[in-house]
């Protein structure tokens, strides 16, 4: 997503609509652009409404604009999720109330049959992106927020996603192109200041379990997917805990929908590890 107009999300408003937390000239909107706006909106009908949507929506725009700072490009949706952390800390939303309020956005920003959250870019060959003329996005999500309301659409739950299978062959998907490495293990991800692995976007959208094991092969961790970043090269799952927390000899473990498993070792959790090709 192109974010040189991120201030146009960023207003308050007196009434709670969905609309009012989108760009306004924009014609075509992309689901997470609609993540964000119905944040915001259930945001807004609760009791302190205006204090918390501006809460969220400046940890927002100061997680983008620091990411632009450092070069380092933030998900639309991983700063939403990250600032609604925020907000948990400061004990501005409740556990499940937080939860409630991802998975309604979530599920209600769907423009697509692929559960994933995708914005308006896409890379060669893996169109990875979810995009709507700015009338069908709202009346889509005004249809399933009210299925939801009326108990006919389950909730989507991110932690639980595995990407939908493509007709993408998987040869070639366990060699890096590019300055792209095949394999990266991050001990401390931007987004979630915990760890994170990306791997090609064609073995992503096969994937069904990301996991991290102890040296026994006890699992000690469960991945969630987040993105396919911007060029839609990478697949992004993220994990609840920071590098130096899992033991040494750790494995990040990739469950394929044929049941083949790909292994990586991570003799050291806590430091940085990429790999040019993946290892099955």
């Amino acid at each position: 997503m192109n974010h040189t107009a991120i201030n146009s999300f960023f207003s308050t408003h007196q009434t709670v609509t969905v609309e009012q937390y989108i760009p306004r000239d924009a014609r075509e909107l992309n689901e997470e652009q609609l993540f964000i706006a119905l944040v915001s909106k259930q945001l807004g009908q609760q009791p302190g409404g205006v204090k918390l949507v501006q809460s969220f929506q400046s940890h927002v725009a100061s997680l983008v604009e620091q990411s632009k700072t450092s070069q380092k490009h933030m998900q639309l949706e991983d700063a939403g999720q990250k600032a609604i952390q925020m907000m948990l800390e400061r004990k501005e939303l409740s556990k499940a109330g937080a939860e409630k309020l991802i998975r309604t956005a979530w599920t209600a920003a769907q423009l697509d049959d692929n559960p994933a959250l995708w914005d308006s870019i896409s890379g060669p060959n893996d169109p990875t992106k979810a995009v709507a003329t700015r009338d069908a996005a709202l009346k889509g999500i005004q249809a399933k927020l009210d299925a939801i309301a009326a108990g006919k659409l389950s909730l989507i739950d991110p932690q639980r996603i595995a990407p939908s299978a493509t007709p993408h062959a998987m040869q070639g998907a366990r060699v890096a192109s590019g300055a792209t490495t095949a394999f990266l293990w991050k001990p401390v991800a931007n987004s979630s200041g915990t760890g994170s692995v990306l791997f090609p976007a064609q073995l992503g959208k096969e994937a069904t379990a990301v996991v991290i094991q102890d040296a026994s092969g006890n699992t000690i961790d469960k991945g969630r997917f987040t993105s396919f970043g911007d060029d839609g090269a990478r697949a992004k799952y993220v994990f609840t805990r920071a590098g130096k927390e899992y033991p040494a000899n750790s494995v990040v473990v990739i469950t394929l929908r044929s049941g083949e498993q790909i292994r990586m070792p991570l003799a050291d959790p806590a430091k940085r590890l990429e790999k040019n090709a993946l290892n099955a």
